[in-house]
């Protein structure tokens, strides 16, 4: 097809579940290969976490850094399928941001949409750093930890006794360590896709926030025209012509905006819901560690991360819904009751249809914006104060 793709996908390459759409042949079977010992390693890690699970005789504070990195991976499971089961519907939506009516067409829209395209940037660049930085403090710590000669980095129910001989042992451990790295990068990268999705709806409505005053100045200069110099039919069909164009961009816009909750509503609900329980137990593991412990600065990373992930999620959320409402003030507060009869009427049908709110819905009742990421400290906070 031969687009350039994004500067997330190259992080959703480098964890295993987006292939190039210009690799063909051998290359796109080897990747497809990695891709599947991506998943085998998640399925693999995740098993072996949950079958060592002990409710009796166990330490607290090590169970709960036991239940977070397995959690992590039931996070995982829901991002990778759904960016594998719509990599094709993914494809036809990056063509359809390249052409009419979402591609940008001059230098002022291009202006427009820079705000977003910076952010876009800007946590490409760093939420990715931030990620490895933390999975690199945390598995420091627990190679420190190892304190026996055939101790593993990382607990989990092995069938078979690794410690008979000095290969299988270090076989096992490198794809305990390899497994959660896998597990941050796959993490990174989703977590970057998500809000270069959003940041698409983004700059795209502010586009259509520009297109709509040149609209509305190209009606008042129609409006204006000697009738003599152009035909009533012919002036008639130029409006028709200039408010179809309008309707279909933002037809386009709202399509984006459901195809981007569907991608993402299971995988955001399941990390809506964890990172409840997730955010409370590291909070606690926080305030039973000392300051200058390994497991603090840990703990801290960790902490940073969990709360960045579910910031991100919901600020862009909000951002989407913002910029909707600002599309529906810029439309009510033009000039469009002085246009003719005919495109008042039109005017009256786009204000209805913008006035709807256009939230982003998760898990069928959850509304993700900055109230439920309130929501959800306030309930982990709960939570730990009954650990307390």
């Amino acid at each position: 097809m031969g687009i350039e793709l994004p500067q997330s996908f190259q992080v959703l390459t480098y964890a295993g579940i987006w292939r190039p759409l210009e690799w063909k042949g051998l290359k796109a079977r080897a990747y497809d290969l990695y891709t599947s010992i991506v998943i085998f390693f998640h399925l693999s890690f995740l098993t072996s976490g949950l079958l060592d699970m002990e409710f009796e005789n166990f330490e607290f504070i090590a169970m709960v850094d036991h239940v977070s990195l397995v959690v992590g991976y039931v996070q995982n499971i829901p991002k990778i399928t759904s960016i594998l089961n719509y990599r094709q519907d993914i494809i036809e939506v990056i063509d359809k941001l390249q052409i009419h009516p979402l591609r940008l067409k001059n230098a002022d829209e291009e202006l427009t949409h820079a705000k977003y395209d910076r952010l876009d940037r800007m946590i490409t660049f760093w939420f990715p750093k931030l990620g490895m930085t933390s999975i690199a403090w945390y598995t420091m710590r627990h190679f420190v930890a190892i304190n026996t000669a055939y101790g593993l980095p990382y607990r989990g129910y092995f069938p078979y006794n690794y410690t008979v001989n000095p290969v299988i042992y270090w076989c096992t451990a490198v794809e305990q360590m390899y497994s959660v790295i896998i597990l941050a990068v796959v993490n990174a990268g989703f977590n970057v896709f998500l809000p270069t999705m959003m940041f698409q709806v983004c700059g795209k409505l502010t586009v259509l926030q520009h297109r709509f005053k040149l609209l509305i100045k190209k009606l008042e200069i129609i409006a204006s025209t000697d009738k003599q110099i152009l035909s009533e039919d012919k002036l008639k069909k130029i409006e028709q012509q200039l408010l179809c164009d309008w309707v279909e961009n933002h037809i386009a816009i709202l399509n984006l905006f459901k195809f981007t909750n569907i991608l993402f509503s299971k995988a955001v609900f399941i990390h809506y819901v964890t990172n409840t329980v997730v955010l409370c137990t590291v909070a606690y593991m926080l305030s039973q560690t000392q300051i200058d412990d390994l497991n603090f600065v840990t703990n801290v990373f960790f902490f940073i991360v969990m709360c960045s992930q579910q910031f991100l999620q919901c600020i862009t959320a909000q951002q989407v819904t913002i910029e909707f409402e600002n599309l529906r003030n810029e439309i009510y507060n033009s000039d469009w009751h002085s246009s003719r009869t005919t495109i008042m009427k039109s005017m009256l049908i786009i204000m209805c249809k913008t006035s709807q709110p256009v939230v982003f819905i998760t898990g069928h009742f959850v509304d993700l914006s900055l109230d439920s990421f309130k929501k959800i400290i306030k309930l982990s906070y709960t939570i730990f104060n009954v650990l307390e």
